[in-house]
Parts: C-alpha cells; structure tokens; sequence
C-alpha cells in the first residue's frame, strides 16, 4: 500500500482486459476484490452502511453493463470508482429528497384498525409504525411501498434501481422492524 490508495495487486492488466471482454472468471475477480473498497468509498457519501452497500450494488450492476464502454482497461478502477461515487450521490439525492416524506401518526395507527380489534394489536400495529418511522427512509419507503400492494417490478422502476436492490431493502427493512418494535416492547415494559 502506499499512501492512502490501495493497491490491487490481484489486477493485472489481463485480468482487466478480460473483465471489459465479459470474462466471468475475471468478472468475479475484479469485484471480489473490489468490492469492500467501493463500499467503503460510498461510505465517504452516505451516513449509514446499509446505504452505502445499496450504493455500491448499484453501481456494480451499472459496472457490468457498461464493461464494454471502456476504452482502455487500465480505466477499469478509475470507471468502477466514478461510477460508485455518482450511484452514491444519486442515492444520497434520493434520501435528501424524501426525508420526512413518511410519517405516522398514532392516530393514523388507530384508524387503520377496525375498532373491533383487542388493544393488543393495535398496540402491535403502533409500535410497528413508530419502527418504519424511525428507520432509513429508503427502507421505510421500500416496506411502505409493500405494505401497500405494490410489486417489486413497480417498486424498481419508481426507486430506479435493480430489483435485487429492491428486495434487499424490502427484506433489510422487515429485519429492522422486527428488531425496532422488540426494543420497543421491551422498554415499554421496562
């Protein structure tokens, strides 16, 4: 290493020219290798991990497709690294972009349950609310997006991203729910 750059030294320019000529196999050295250092450069963009993993899949997906594009193959960092950076700052445009746009109220919690119901699920129904509020709002809005009937497909197409990033979010976001509303009814009960 020297310096602050980090020095691929499982790159080399063969493994590079394959990559840009669609070589599975380099492919999937290029990115083991890489990966956790486009993570990392999100990170310098976006506050939280979740966030800038989602960036760096996006912009590996983009990587992929664009392979063909380059010129040169000794661009290949430089093109992976730029394209990282603008799947960031676009991801961070969108968290600017929508925060605060989802919240719920506890009055809203009460009338979306049939009055007949025990107060335990509306106590239920309250405490998850109160979690997707204080989660990210790209996984606040991905779980919201479900919770009201909408497909992955339309989700992908509204958040501009690859479904898989979509399902992601989805499935990142029920995990954090879950984990949100225990703390809650443990300090609740505390």
């Amino acid at each position: 290493m020297s310096g602050n750059k980090k020095e691929h030294t499982l790159l080399t320019e063969d493994i590079k020219a394959l990559f840009c000529e669609g070589d599975p196999s380099a492919m999937e050295a290029v990115y083991n290798e890489v990966k956790s250092q486009t993570v990392s450069w999100a990170s310098g963009y976006l506050s939280s991990r979740e966030d800038a993993e989602d960036a760096s899949s996006e912009a590996w997906v983009k990587v992929f497709e664009k392979k063909n594009t380059l010129r040169s193959p000794t661009a290949l960092m430089g093109f992976i690294k730029t394209t990282t950076v603008r799947c960031s700052l676009d991801l961070l445009r969108k968290l600017k972009k929508t925060k605060g746009n989802l919240s719920y109220t506890e009055t809203e919690c009460q009338r979306s349950v049939d009055p007949l119901e025990d107060s335990l699920a509306r106590e239920e129904l309250r405490l998850m609310y109160k979690a997707i509020n204080a989660i990210s709002p790209i996984y606040s809005e991905a779980i919201t997006g479900r919770l009201n009937g909408m497909s992955l497909d339309a989700m992908s197409r509204s958040f501009e991203c690859p479904v898989g990033t979509m399902k992601r979010r989805v499935h990142h976001a029920k995990n954090l729910i879950m984990e949100s509303t225990r703390h809650l009814r443990e300090s609740d009960n505390g």
